[in-house]
């Protein structure tokens, strides 16, 4: 019996307003102050303003030639060149689309938990829990324009839709499930259909035989989109067939790819010392207890945290940000397990340990992800890569500012499609007076081809202005 205090609507509805205010405010908060990311994120920042710039939908592109490094289906670069025809060509409006994700998937992960316990608090609790996690309000999470953020909110709401059609039993929802699993399919193909087993085991756990053919058929109907999209992008743009095989499929699945390679037990590792917070040493409890009391929904959410991980485990090339679509279950999983404690056991002493190991999570979690939105703390960024995009983000004399950067540079090639004064260059292209924004490990070469006047000196990069060519 819950005190009158904590019955009271108004209370209820305060702390639900405060909770999505904290999970917004997480979210939000700076979220276009970071220069460019390196890898992932800027890519995709050129693919979006290219394609904002051209027009052209279908086929994305890199230097304005068809681009088959990044050859994820376009979902995601259509909302952030979307997101630019708002914003402007800029680190918000690249980001926008996955934080907007982010926070839906927050708000959704709520809801799941109250249609399943009808107690706000509970999926106040839940919503904490991911708000909180390390990995999700994240870089390569939901703070940066990378596709994953994107990808859980469409799983997420699969599953939601897959649930209410398990209880309601009608189509409308199975018609729900199948737009969802379509959308994450555009939006990350094989990373989409790594959550395919996923499907299968809670269909038949929940319909038996029958769901093996409900959850069959959707499928084969959710795949139908990035079919055809297949078939228009090779036609528009042959080889892209070819190139999808060897950066998504096989290429992923079945070998290690640019040196991201790991254990079996790298994800679950990585859950427990980097990717989640100090919720997380409470999972096998909640695993183990829902097997031994034979919890419906614990065990349901067991299965999708297991079969998924499992899953991105046999995958040979491993990366960090791939188990980010199992957070909101893990979220789910221990909201649930927690709310299963306090109101299915009588002893004052199991209610007061809990409320302990929760409160001390909340404050915990609460705090660092404080520390993180507010002041950048224990951000996973090596910031001497960064200076460089960070200088050159916030340059605003109307004098031209040139870069020089040797091999790969989206990160940095993406301002010279947001400010019409940042340049490219290369020893050929370099004039008098120019100003030229270096790192000092290849001030050697300049000093061998030019004479320069310092301007503007930091720890791994420099700006100078050409005074001669020798």
């Amino acid at each position: 019996m819950k005190p009158a205090f904590f019955q009271s609507a108004i209370i209820k509805y305060s702390i639900l307003i405060l909770v999505v205010g904290y999970a917004v405010f997480t979210q939000f908060y700076k979220l276009g102050e970071l220069a460019i990311i390196q890898w992932d994120e800027s890519r995709l920042a050129v693919n979006a303003a290219e394609m904002h710039q051209s027009g052209k939908l279908l086929v994305t592109t890199y230097e304005n030639e068809p681009d088959l490094f990044n050859t994820k289906p376009p979902l995601m670069i259509w909302l952030q060149a979307l997101s630019i025809g708002c914003f402007g060509v800029n680190e918000f409006a690249i980001r926008f689309p996955a934080a907007l994700a982010g926070i839906i998937t927050i708000l959704l992960v709520g809801w799941m938990v109250y249609g399943a316990v009808r107690n706000i608090y509970t999926a106040c609790l839940a919503m904490v829990i991911l708000t909180t996690c390390d990995g999700f309000i994240q870089l390569h999470g939901s703070i940066t324009g990378d596709f994953d953020a994107l990808l859980a909110c469409f799983i997420v709401a699969g599953m939601h839709c897959a649930n209410q059609f398990f209880i309601k039993r009608k189509r409308i929802f199975l018609i729900g499930f199948i737009t969802m699993v379509a959308l994450s399919l555009l939006t990350k193909s094989a990373a989409a259909i790594l959550f395919f087993p996923v499907y299968y085991v809670v269909f038949f756990q929940q319909l038996r035989f029958a769901g093996l053919k409900w959850v069959s058929i959707a499928l084969m109907i959710a795949i139908v989109p990035l079919i055809v999209f297949y078939v228009l992008r090779e036609n528009a743009a042959p080889g892209y067939l070819s190139a999808i095989w060897e950066n998504e499929f096989g290429g992923r699945f079945l070998k290690e790819k640019d040196g991201h390679e790991g254990a079996w037990h790298y994800y679950i590792v990585h859950l427990f010392t980097l990717r989640f917070s100090w919720w997380i040493w409470l999972l096998p409890v909640a695993m183990l207890y829902g097997f031994i009391k034979k919890v419906k929904l614990l065990n349901q959410y067991s299965l999708v945290i297991l079969v998924f991980i499992a899953g991105i485990s046999a995958a040979q090339t491993k990366l960090e940000w791939y188990d980010l679509p199992v957070f909101p279950f893990i979220a789910i999983l221990l909201a649930l397990f927690i709310d299963y404690l306090v109101n299915h056991h009588s002893s004052i002493l199991i209610k007061i340990s809990t409320a302990i190991v929760v409160s001390i999570c909340m404050v915990q979690s609460i705090y660092v992800k404080f520390n993180f939105t507010y002041a950048r703390k224990d951000m996973r960024l090596g910031f001497d890569i960064y200076e460089m995009s960070n200088y050159i983000k916030k340059w605003d004399s109307k004098d031209a500012l040139y870069y020089h950067n040797g091999n790969y540079d989206a990160w940095l090639y993406f301002y010279t499609l947001s400010k019409q004064n940042i340049q490219r260059c290369n020893f050929k292209t370099i004039k008098t007076g120019h100003h030229i924004v270096i790192e000092n490990n290849t001030e050697d070469s300049f000093r061998h081809h030019y004479h320069y006047i310092v301007k503007d000196s930091f720890t791994h990069v420099k700006t100078i202005q050409i005074s001669s060519i020798k």
